[in-house]
């Protein structure tokens, strides 16, 4: 926990993977499960990954938002209950849902709660808390479904995201777009 403040208080670019490896953590937590256990979940659910792959991934906070929720299937974790609507569609029988469709189907349902949502509107508004993406590369990605966690956890720093709560304290979500902001600026000199 002191490690936690400490990252918090003094900024890193790494503050967004730190909250994306903390929310995988919570995921697993609220399951007991180790990795261990959740390479055998997601294993026995036809997805198949070791645990020195899960445990690199969150050690690092670099995973796409597929994964996390590939995570939340296999484990049988609550989520959101806006994501119920494509998260319930994916492993069903003559289901055409990949994770890559799950994963833009719920930026697309998040979306929705932002009125007049443009992806160049995202950018600018992800700028203001010091992180630098381009209109196209969001849009890719999401349309994709290949965007980081990192982009799901920005997200909610600059428009929330309801439920997120299970996994991670709204206030931790916005004080790393503080930090990032402060990061941004760059050394602060006295006069």
């Amino acid at each position: 926990m002191a490690k936690v403040k400490e990252i918090l208080s003094n900024p890193s670019p790494d503050d967004w993977s730190l909250l994306a490896s903390r929310a995988m953590r919570v995921l697993l937590a609220r399951r007991g499960m180790s990795f261990a256990e959740a390479a055998s979940a997601m294993t026995t659910k036809a997805l198949p990954v070791s645990t020195r792959s899960i445990d690199g991934r969150v050690q690092r906070g670099s995973f796409e938002c597929s994964f996390f929720l590939q995570a939340i299937y296999a484990t049988g974790a609550d989520y959101p209950c806006q994501w119920v609507p494509f998260l319930s569609k994916v492993g069903k029988a003559k289901s055409q849902a990949t994770w890559s469709t799950c994963a833009t189907a719920l930026m697309a349902a998040e979306q929705q709660s932002w009125a007049n949502f443009t992806y160049e509107g995202f950018s600018q508004r992800l700028e203001s808390i010091g992180v630098h993406l381009a209109p196209e590369v969001i849009k890719y990605q999401v349309t994709q479904g290949n965007y980081p966690m990192t982009l799901l956890l920005q997200y909610a720093a600059v428009s929330w995201v309801d439920g997120l709560e299970l996994f991670l304290d709204r206030a931790d979500i916005l004080r790393a777009g503080r930090a990032a902001i402060l990061n941004a600026a760059g050394p602060q000199v006295s006069p």
